[in-house]
């Protein structure tokens, strides 16, 4: 009887193979581990988390951010250019920003 409980056990891990194969959890960054690893500097990640213009990041605690590697990645890779002609993707907040500035030209 063992036995057959032993192979009804295989076939369901064989019909359903998430049973073995979790996700693996995101590897989480802090900006001390992303200055050392990629060069960005601690103090340009938190003056672009103050105007949304850095990558996302989640917020733990009050002064505690981690930053998925993927989505660093990603980030990083939407910046990629072959000229210094070339402008990256620019944020909505920079967007509006530089129209909060258009907009006060204007006015002058």
């Amino acid at each position: 009887m063992r036995n057959r409980a032993s192979e009804e056990h295989k076939t369901a891990d064989v019909q359903n193979p998430s049973s073995e194969q979790k996700t693996q959890p995101s590897i989480l960054l802090s900006r001390d581990q992303i200055e050392a690893d990629y060069n960005i500097s601690r103090r340009w990640l938190e003056l672009a988390a103050l105007t949304g213009d850095g990558p996302t990041f989640i917020k733990i605690g009050a002064r505690t951010v981690r930053y998925r590697r993927e989505e660093l990645e990603r980030w990083l890779s939407e910046r990629e250019v072959r000229s210094t002609s070339e402008t990256p993707y620019t944020s909505n907040t920079s967007n509006a920003y530089n129209s909060k500035l258009t907009a006060a030209e204007d006015k002058a």
